[in-house]
């Protein structure tokens, strides 16, 4: 009897300490999901609203640039690309002028070059026949035989523009609206001047 009756407290006891253990994890367990509940996001929570207010701000500025290139896509394709094309087609009167011009500009040209060269050949001919007759003085002092007299050289007046093409005296048009400009008189042959035709002389090369 006594035996048993040991062994009943024994188990007693036993169940008893289970118990109490298995309260104070009940009570751990409990604690810990309350503080699980007890979490500040706070922080957190607010990098996430902050993130979504500048998406926010974004996608606002992106939708006032869209209305913006909206507007002015219809305002340029109503309002400025008319005018631009108007005044393209006024400009084509200037641009025809200037060509006219930059061809006249090139007959000025090649007409101060034939000039150039028959200076330059002038002046050449000059400086020879001045040689020539300080050789021919020196010669008759030391009484060697006279030289051979060199050919006179004959001017020939270079075919050059006339002023009178494209400035008429009675009227006030200026040169560029001139037709003469686009087909200029002939270019004189500069080695062979002569071969030129002479029909046509020039008045002056400056207007």
């Amino acid at each position: 009897m006594e035996n048993e009756t040991t062994n009943h407290e024994n188990n007693s006891s036993h169940e008893t300490e289970i118990q109490a253990t298995v309260e104070q994890l009940v009570q751990e367990i409990a604690e810990d999901y309350r503080n699980y509940l007890n979490f500040d996001i706070t922080k957190e929570q607010s990098k996430y609203y902050e993130s979504i207010e500048g998406m926010l701000t974004k996608l606002e500025e992106f939708c006032g640039l869209v209305d913006l290139i909206r507007s002015d896509t219809n305002l340029c394709l109503n309002t400025t690309l008319p005018k631009i094309q108007e005044k393209c087609i006024e400009m084509r009167h200037v641009f025809d002028r200037i060509n006219k011009l930059v061809q006249f500009v090139e007959v000025v040209k090649r007409d101060v070059n034939i000039i150039e060269e028959k200076v330059t050949q002038a002046e050449k001919d000059v400086g020879d026949s001045i040689g020539s007759g300080l050789i021919k003085k020196l010669s008759s002092i030391v009484g060697s035989k006279k030289s051979k007299e060199k050919k006179k050289v004959e001017y020939e007046e270079p075919l050059i523009f006339n002023t009178d093409q494209y400035f008429p005296k009675n009227s006030q048009t200026l040169l560029v609206e001139q037709p003469d400009i686009v087909n200029p008189s002939p270019t004189p042959d500069i080695a062979n001047p002569s071969a030129s035709s002479q029909t046509d002389q020039p008045s002056s090369t400056t207007s």
